[in-house]
């Protein structure tokens, strides 16, 4: 979906949006490989302490057989800062090879930090476990059941499931 290679961000905001990925979903959702690219050491500095947020979205099918997030800056150690994802009421359903958070995470490289609260991670038709182990979501707040979206190999994406109630996803489809 999306794909910088020879370019920087600094934060990247996903808020009350829908993210739709078609057919068989085998690229990366975002994608950077930059960092050997960066010559400039006033861009480097500028980039310190990225952040990405998902604030109430709905992400379907997106890297459906591939890491959700791939970077070779995210996680890098040299001079880096530490960078942040947010991630907050967003239902993920067959995304990432069932590996959002952990890959959000690089994972669990010790310079990404992240704060989850009341997600969804549904994939191939069950909750992934490894989503909410230890070092990924650990907030205790993961939604454990089926979103229940009507139609989203179609683009009907109306939460039917209890994220409905729990105000989660992208609230158009509320």
């Amino acid at each position: 979906m999306m794909y910088f290679q020879a370019g920087l961000f600094k934060d990247i905001l996903f808020e009350s949006s829908t993210l739709w990925g078609k057919g068989t979903g085998s690229n990366y959702c975002i994608q950077f490989s930059h960092s050997n690219r960066i010559s400039n050491n006033d861009l480097w500095t500028w980039s310190l302490n990225q952040t990405v947020e998902f604030t109430y979205c709905t992400v379907y099918n997106s890297a459906r057989t591939t890491q959700f997030w791939n970077s070779n800056q995210w996680n890098t150690t040299s001079g880096r800062i530490k960078n942040w994802a947010t991630v907050t009421y967003t239902i993920f359903l067959d995304c990432g090879n069932g590996e959002v958070i952990c890959r959000l995470r690089s994972n669990n490289a010790n310079n990404v930090g992240i704060t989850c609260q009341s997600n969804c991670y549904w994939y191939n038709g069950s909750f992934p476990e490894k989503e909410t182990e230890t070092n990924w979501d650990s907030s205790g707040t993961a939604i454990r059941t089926d979103p229940g979206l009507v139609d989203p190999e179609n683009g009907n994406f109306t939460v039917t499931g209890i994220q409905q109630r729990g105000v989660t996803g992208d609230p158009r489809w509320w």
